[in-house]
């Protein structure tokens, strides 16, 4: 009971290392060995990020099918019954940067290096095997990314990350950024070598981690699989079954009807519960999907971005484009 209280608490923002050892948590959790994932994101309160986040905390979907995870915001607010934000500070960014390799999307990397730092400081990681980053629009799908691990023989140990986006410099992008726990160990102990060392002022959060773990001798292997993410060129988030991750939804009703159409509550009604979900004591999912036009959201997203530029309407006209994430 004691230790039940003990990850009860580091759920919620705790201290693990003053709760529990990390095996001891380990041995809570369900998913097969290798594949047991720490899931966290960063929420604006107040947004559809925090509307998306509690429509996946009320159905056991996205990060909250994960077998830990953990939701990080400006000011640390509850988020829904059991779970709270862990409060960072200000959001606030700037679009573009400036320098060769300078992001046109957000400029962000210093909210989530705050970010990373509680991750790491928390210590919850270590009893994952692959540690997930993900943004609140994307849909992802846990249990189908533990058997594209397997899949692909990475349900062992490595020290891997996983880039995402073919057919661009740096593929790592930031709707779903997948490291191994060894990799995010090594990531950790140099991360102060590499803000030190890298010219990261004008860069978005996922060029640095991915230079980052560039610099240090992290490997990789691309996997385009992964998501279907409409910021990766020539990519369209179709949302069939068979991918973990697809990208970018930013309604609540987008992301809920994606999540039904690519068999998310099927595999939420039929998983076990794991980890901090069976402490939680979390139901099936019920909720049912909210309709969309027929085919909108499997348009590539720079279609999406310009029609609402040019004044469509429907779904696509009450989307706010300028998001702290990566567009």
């Amino acid at each position: 009971a004691l230790l039940l209280g003990a990850v009860v608490v580091a759920a919620r923002g705790g201290s693990p290392a003053a709760a529990a050892k990390a095996g001891d948590v380990e041995r809570l959790w369900g998913a097969p060995a290798g594949t047991r994932l720490f899931c966290w994101c960063i929420l604006r309160e107040g947004t559809y990020e925090q509307d998306i986040l509690r429509a996946q905390l009320n159905n056991n979907a996205g990060i909250f099918a994960c077998d830990d995870y953990q939701t990080f915001s400006e000011r640390a607010f509850a988020l829904g019954p059991g779970v709270e934000t862990f409060g960072i500070g200000a959001l606030t960014s700037t679009r573009g940067g400036t320098g060769p390799l300078a992001t046109s999307s957000w400029v962000n990397s210093d909210a989530f290096l705050r970010a990373w730092a509680v991750v790491r400081s928390s210590g919850r990681y270590a009893a994952a095997d692959w540690v997930v980053k993900v943004d609140p629009d994307t849909v992802l799908i846990p249990s189908v990314l533990r058997d594209h691990l397997v899949s692909r023989g990475l349900n062992g140990p490595v020290n891997l990350y996983l880039p995402n986006c073919a057919g661009v410099r740096d593929g790592f992008y930031g709707s779903i950024e997948a490291m191994s726990a060894q990799a995010a160990a090594r990531f950790f102990d140099n991360i102060d070598r590499c803000k030190q060392t890298l010219p990261y002022a004008g860069w978005g959060e996922d060029l640095f981690t991915q230079r980052c773990m560039d610099s240090i001798g992290v490997g990789h292997q691309p996997d385009y699989d992964l998501v279907a993410d409409g910021n990766c060129p020539g990519v369209a988030p179709a949302c069939a079954p068979g991918k973990p991750a697809f990208h970018p939804f930013k309604t609540e009703a987008a992301w809920m009807t994606c999540w039904h159409q690519a068999g998310g509550a099927r595999a939420a009604a039929a998983a076990p519960a794991t980890g901090v979900q069976a402490l939680r004591g979390v139901a099936s999912a019920t909720t049912a999907p909210s309709p969309l036009p027929a085919g909108k959201h499997q348009f590539p997203f720079q279609y999406a971005r310009a029609q609402h530029q040019n004044g469509g309407q429907g779904w696509l006209g009450n989307i706010n484009f300028m998001s702290f994430h990566r567009l």
